[in-house]
């Protein structure tokens, strides 16, 4: 589906939303996304957190970015052996301060990132260890969803288990926040 706003006579694209389902986990793909934070906020704001586990690659040690996050994450972890100016990063930070970090992120050079909605505590220690495929976090019920934000690319993928969110709902949701967004565009 695509939203479309009509501007001056012409048709203007907002999003267009393609979902994917294989057994349990479906994965909704926006593309033509503006990332905003408050957009991506709304986004996240559909599903319940209290904490999240971020991922991100490539950052400048000397960021602001990597401060930000230093001084904001529960707990952080980098892998051993990485460049000395650059790292990628993950960690667990409190559903309270999303809002401030995605402002720094925005703001940084950052082409994407990711956030996972944790189960419990333990999501952390194993997404700072393990490499796995996000569908597999998910089926083994270590994370509930993950939401991939691809800002170089304007999209966002977002990726849950069917018995965790109701998939239909979910994207009629996501169709509501994208035609909220059309209508404040104009």
């Amino acid at each position: 589906m695509t939203i479309y706003a009509l501007i001056g006579g012409h048709k203007h694209m907002y999003g267009k939303i393609t979902t994917f389902t294989f057994g349990d986990i479906a994965s909704v793909s926006i593309a033509r996304f503006e990332c905003t934070k408050d957009r991506i906020l709304n986004i996240l704001n559909l599903f319940e957190y209290k904490n999240a586990v971020i991922e991100i690659g490539c950052i400048e040690k000397t960021s602001v970015l990597f401060q930000i996050i230093k001084t904001l994450s529960i707990k952080y972890s980098m892998p051993p052996r990485q460049n000395p100016l650059y790292t990628d990063i993950v960690f667990e930070i409190s559903g309270r301060y999303i809002a401030k970090l995605l402002c720094c992120i925005l703001e940084s050079e950052c082409e994407s990132f990711c956030i996972n909605i944790a189960n419990d505590s333990s999501a952390f220690v194993q997404l700072s260890c393990e490499h796995f495929d996000k569908q597999q976090w998910i089926k083994r019920g270590t994370i509930s969803l993950s939401i991939a934000v691809i800002i170089n690319e304007n999209q966002i993928d977002i990726t849950f288990n069917k018995n965790t969110y109701n998939a239909k709902q979910i994207v009629r949701q996501l169709k509501k926040v994208l035609a909220i967004a059309c209508k404040n565009k104009i």
